[in-house]
């Protein structure tokens, strides 16, 4: 049995260390090639400098190269088993697929739990140099950050106050934002003096803004004075500071399970006079946060009961269909991911785990037919 071992693991192994490489290789390019070759043509980073930076960013990559190189690694390796009839044989000699299943299985949770304790340990540390060395090139362009900026927020230092701007989703682009929060504090007291919410939010002139539904509550010595609801007004949402001195909040892959955690503990325990409602989101986006931390790493995990089943074709030739349906498999299973992500938001945490728990559900019952049959 150790011959069988050694020959299923080496081969499973080569064929997720290809498609790692292969995924890593195209994501990255995709993603980064625009930025990098301006920036080499602009002089402002060195050949090494790429380098650097390309090492410094890939881990942002890994929660999504490493199941896709294992869904790459399952369907390639034991779709050539089968169109060899190498699993028929397997078979002849009493080595069922549930019995091959387990074995990869276990693999598989090993990858999973390295990538988990990378992602705590190393991992973020590198990508929080990536994303300096991101931001310290693109603070030097003219204006704001091209393309979409998720979780965008800033503050902005006045004589007698601190602006705290945050939006969903900021296309600066287009010069458009989505459900922003904007909160006005005293430097002196800490105390709220205003507390902006607005659906969209857009540019007309310089930092004059259009906001679109409009929550607005204002504070008098730390209690409400008034509340407001307005369609739209116009508000002069940033000033110059912003085109200077860029400033981002921390991407989720710079923080590690143990200051989210922190941070958790510490808004949980804040008694101070901050709006009850911005209390519950930020302990919401956390926990989301949190569960996020371990969902990704663990797909690897997940897919694999999946895309195992859909890999064993008993025909010659049928290896292609198998791959492109795997391949089909794990799309959905990210754009479910994304769905649960956005029921999330509105509050309902535990539904981040579903493609998960229907992922093993599904797998375990093809499986389970697979192993009867």
């Amino acid at each position: 049995m150790k011959v069988f071992d050694r020959y299923i693991y080496l081969g499973f192994i080569y064929n997720v260390i290809l498609g790692f490489i292969i995924f890593n290789f195209l994501i990255i390019l995709v993603s980064q090639v625009y930025d990098v070759v301006k920036w080499v043509v602009n002089g402002k980073i060195t050949l090494l400098g790429v380098i650097e930076y390309m090492v410094y960013i890939t881990p942002v990559y890994l929660n999504y190269t490493i199941p896709l190189a294992i869904v790459f690694g399952t369907v390639s390796f034991i779709g050539r088993l089968s169109s060899n009839f190498e699993i028929i044989a397997f078979n002849s000699f009493g080595i069922s697929n549930l019995f091959l299943f387990f074995r990869l299985l276990i693999l598989v949770f090993f990858i999973s739990i390295f990538h988990l304790i990378f992602n705590e340990f190393f991992s973020y540390k590198l990508i929080k140099k990536g994303f300096d060395i991101y931001y310290n090139l693109k603070k030097d362009d003219w204006g704001e950050y091209r393309g979409s900026i998720e979780n965008f927020s800033i503050r902005v230092d006045f004589i007698d106050f601190y602006q705290y701007i945050y939006a969903l989703k900021y296309v600066v682009d287009l010069n458009f934002m989505s459900d922003i929060i904007i909160m006005k504090i005293n430097k002196k007291t800490r105390d709220i003096l205003e507390y902006i919410e607005a659906k969209n939010a857009k540019l007309i002139s310089n930092d004059l803004w259009i906001l679109y539904n409009v929550h607005i509550k204002r504070y008098y010595n730390g209690n409400l004075e008034k509340e407001i609801y307005l369609d739209k007004i116009t508000y002069n949402l940033f000033s110059s500071f912003t085109v200077y001195n860029k400033t981002r909040k921390k991407h989720r892959e710079e923080l590690n399970l143990f200051e989210l955690y922190y941070q958790l503990k510490k808004i949980k325990e804040n008694n101070s006079k901050v709006d009850d409602e911005i209390k519950r989101e930020l302990i919401k986006d956390l926990l989301i946060k949190i569960n996020l931390k371990f969902i990704f790493p663990l797909s690897s995990f997940f897919l694999f009961f999946l895309v195992f089943n859909f890999s064993i074709v008993p025909i010659r030739g049928s290896n292609f269909v198998g791959i492109t349906f795997a391949i089909l498999v794990a799309f959905f299973y990210y754009v479910l991911l994304m769905l649960s992500q956005v029921l999330a938001n509105k509050g309902v945490i535990f539904v981040l785990w579903l493609p998960n728990f229907l992922s093993i559900f599904l797998g375990g019952f093809f499986l389970f037919l697979e192993n009867k049959k």
